[in-house]
């Protein structure tokens, strides 16, 4: 009777030794899908990122206060703008009322002593001056203290901007350009 061969059937006329090598070659095969596989995931989200914020939806939004801000010191000017038109619009000579907020983040009081446009004949402010306490914010226009354009030059539409100056006592004088409100409308 022959001899019992020890020769697998599924590799005829192959060693023992050539199975391990046939194994051993398979394996980097394996771990190099694996590589390419984890290096094209990478990839993928390395360039999804690229676009984020490209078109998100707040790069489009607008702030819901249409004023201007100013800072000198330690005194910032805060939603400035003419309140909106009773009408379409300001016409020449009437008056118009400004609405803001001033915040004194110092720790010594100031007061906003003069307001003043090229566009007006002359600006008043309430009282002759706004007392600005340290650390607090005053607002101006609704309610408390007032500061008018009296004797407008020229017609002023809503959307409309024009320069005007403040001067502080002790803080000095800082120019914004200040918008006409739109005025609110019902949807």
């Amino acid at each position: 009777m022959p001899a019992a061969t020890s020769t697998p059937r599924w590799r005829s006329g192959a060693r023992a030794s050539d199975d391990v090598a046939v194994r051993r070659a398979g394996a980097p095969r394996r771990s190099g899908r694996r590589a390419i596989v984890a290096a094209t995931a990478a990839a993928a989200s390395l360039v999804a990122g690229c676009a984020t914020g490209q078109i998100a939806e707040t790069a489009e939004i607008v702030p819901a206060v249409a004023g201007s801000s100013g800072t000198i010191g330690n005194i910032a000017l805060r939603d400035v703008g003419v309140a909106p038109p009773p009408k379409q619009h300001y016409a020449r000579g009437e008056s118009a009322r400004l609405t803001f907020t001033v915040v004194n983040s110092g720790t010594e009081a100031d007061t906003l002593v003069r307001v003043s446009a090229a566009l007006a004949s002359s600006v008043t402010v309430g009282g002759g001056s706004i007392a600005l306490p340290p650390g607090a914010s005053v607002r101006v226009g609704s309610g408390g203290a007032v500061v008018t354009l009296t004797g407008l030059r020229k017609e002023l539409r809503s959307g409309e901007s024009f320069d005007m100056t403040f001067a502080f006592r002790d803080a000095g004088a800082t120019t914004i350009s200040v918008p006409v409100d739109a005025p609110l409308s019902r949807r």
